[in-house]
């Protein structure tokens, strides 16, 4: 009989079965993290301004605190930037479970939309005559996603970081 050359014991410091049971946890926490991440990106697309700026007439009716948009009352405002104008759909941004919430014009601004037909009466000698059409808003993407958390990679590394330190620490004995 052939005398072992080798006598090898294999041990480990961590348990794979623990990460398995947290992993649902984790990943959890670390959507949340991202989720929250995509709502702060979203407020900065819009307060950095960086979108398509607004048209002349949309600047004065703002001088004049005019909006065409229902339930909205705002104050004659300088503010030039798309999307601040009362700062209502800037504090409405929030992160939840599944996703991003916003009060549902974002969403319009972010894909865009047609203006409902506007009406003027215009008197012609003894005939009033109605004059309106709808109008096209082209939309302003302002909503983060996946293309953003690429372009900030700093906040894209804390999120693999914090990801690879929560399995690490669930794993270790």
């Amino acid at each position: 009989m052939a005398k072992n050359l080798y006598d090898v014991k294999f041990s480990t410091n961590f348990d794979f079965g623990k990460l398995a049971d947290k992993m649902t946890d984790i990943l959890g926490e670390q959507n949340e993290s991202i989720i929250d991440s995509l709502a702060q990106m979203t407020k900065r697309n819009i307060t950095d301004g960086n979108l398509r700026g607004l048209s002349e007439s949309t600047l004065i009716a703002r001088r004049k605190g005019r909006t065409s948009f229902d339930g909205h009352r705002p104050s004659p405002t300088t503010e030039t930037r798309p999307l601040l104008y009362t700062g209502r759909l800037l504090k409405s941004i929030k992160p939840v479970e599944d996703g991003i919430e916003m009060l549902d014009y974002g969403l319009e601004h972010n894909d865009g939309f047609k203006t409902p037909p506007w009406e003027i009466r215009v008197k012609i000698g003894s005939s009033v005559v109605g004059l309106g059409s709808s109008k096209k808003v082209f939309p302003r993407t302002f909503i983060a996603g996946e293309k953003e958390l690429k372009r900030d990679k700093k906040q894209l590394e804390k999120v693999q970081d914090d990801l690879i330190a929560k399995m690490e620490m669930v794993m270790k004995k």
